[in-house]
């Protein structure tokens, strides 16, 4: 869901170039705009509560008898698409398709990478602003 767009068209695009996923492949829900709760985490107490609503695209393929699905924020009809289509991909088992998988991990690798940092960062700018209080008896 969260992985570079044009990353993600880019290795979707290695899959459907292969004969054996492309030849296979069946559109099961076409990509579909909606809105979903967005459930957060209170970070005292601790308890969940809904934000609010959030535009989301999701979309579900299979290649034979293996299914994919994904969801998307916001209404992007090409990156639900590519997303369902790697999900699919990478839980097949086929031999000839050990490079898609790879390439597909390598994505997944990529995006962790990419938002721990994004993450990592943000904390980094928040550090001096962050207040130390003392414990009183």
């Amino acid at each position: 869901m969260r992985s570079d767009r044009d990353r993600l068209a880019e290795v979707a695009e290695q899959c459907l170039a292969e004969p054996a996923v492309r030849d296979r492949l069946r559109v099961v829900h076409p990509p579909a705009s909606g809105v979903v709760m967005l459930q957060v985490r209170e970070p005292v107490r601790k308890e969940r509560f809904y934000l609010g609503e959030v535009v989301v695209t999701r979309c579900e393929v299979a290649v034979a008898e293996q299914r994919g699905w994904a969801m998307v924020a916001g209404e992007h009809d090409k990156a639900a698409l590519a997303a369902a289509v790697c999900d699919c991909v990478s839980r097949t088992s086929e031999p000839e398709l050990a490079d898609l998988r790879a390439s597909i991990d390598q994505l997944c690798a990529e995006t962790a990478e990419r938002l721990a940092s994004a993450h990592s960062q943000e904390w980094s700018t928040l550090e001096p602003t962050r207040v130390a209080f003392e414990e009183f008896e």
